[in-house]
């Protein structure tokens, strides 16, 4: 919250501390003659589900491409000599 407003921020990786943007994302309007902010009316629209992700061999064929590019990325780590984000990788590929 700033200024009793939401705002959405976020990190580029969990390891910055810095928040961006520094202002934040105002989540709602807000009310030009009170400067209060404006709840949300009414009932939102559905979204339809998009047809490729019904299709289980398009998902599939995702996940082994991200599979095979992280085990393509571990090996260069690893002949670069950088184990510990050789080591790190390890973990991703498995649980995929």
């Amino acid at each position: 919250m700033i200024d009793d407003f939401p705002v959405m921020q976020y990190r580029m990786n969990p390891s910055c501390d810095d928040w961006k943007p520094t202002l934040g994302i105002k989540m709602w309007k807000s009310n030009n003659l009170t400067s209060k902010h404006l709840l949300a009316q009414g009932e939102p629209k559905l979204v339809p589900l998009y047809s490729f992700l019904q299709d289980n061999d398009m998902v599939s064929k995702g996940i082994q491409d991200y599979v095979k590019r992280w085990e393509e990325v571990q090996c260069i780590s690893m002949l670069q000599g950088n184990e510990s984000y050789s080591t790190w990788l390890e973990s991703t590929i498995t649980y995929w």
